[in-house]
């Protein structure tokens, strides 16, 4: 038994020689607009090494709904190898234990590895939200995002 046992959410069984993943707990935030906030570390389940990063907020309200439920980043070296997605399966019980039937999760609208992920757990798909962005001496832009649901009593 090594020292991330007690820390480890594991994807199923993963006897296939892929890396398995593990979620550690790092951080918990309120605030005002955005409610609660939790903050993990991505890591490899056997040697501890950090992969990636994920956040998972609570509740939806207006900000939440623009900035999704979850976020993810995975380190530019582990791109590519489905950690994103895999990281996210293993986010949904907690998610679940904290009382969330679904979540919502957007993405840029040029982040084609983002939204490939999204669609890989099976999200609905709900359209583009856009935002106006204000910039400082009255200057603005719009941002727009994919919006998506995943339903969290379906699965994983």
């Amino acid at each position: 038994m090594n020292i991330f046992d007690n820390l480890r959410r594991r994807l199923g069984k993963e006897d296939n020689g892929e890396r398995r993943l593990a979620l550690r707990e790092v951080s918990c935030s309120e605030d005002v607009t955005q409610g609660i906030e939790y903050v993990y570390h991505i890591l490899d389940a056997d040697s501890g090494e950090h992969i990636g990063r994920m956040e998972l907020r609570l509740g939806h309200a207006p900000a939440i709904d623009f900035l999704g439920n979850v976020g993810y980043s995975i380190r530019p070296h582990y791109r590519g190898h489905h950690y994103a997605a895999r990281a996210c399966r293993l986010l949904a019980p907690i998610a679940r234990e904290k009382g969330m039937d679904y979540l919502t999760i957007t993405c840029d609208t040029d982040n084609e590895a983002s939204r490939k992920t999204i669609e890989s757990l099976g999200a609905t798909p709900l359209g583009k939200l856009e935002r106006k962005v204000y910039l400082n001496a009255g200057q603005s832009y719009s941002h727009e995002k994919y919006n998506y649901r995943w339903d969290l009593n379906s699965g994983p």
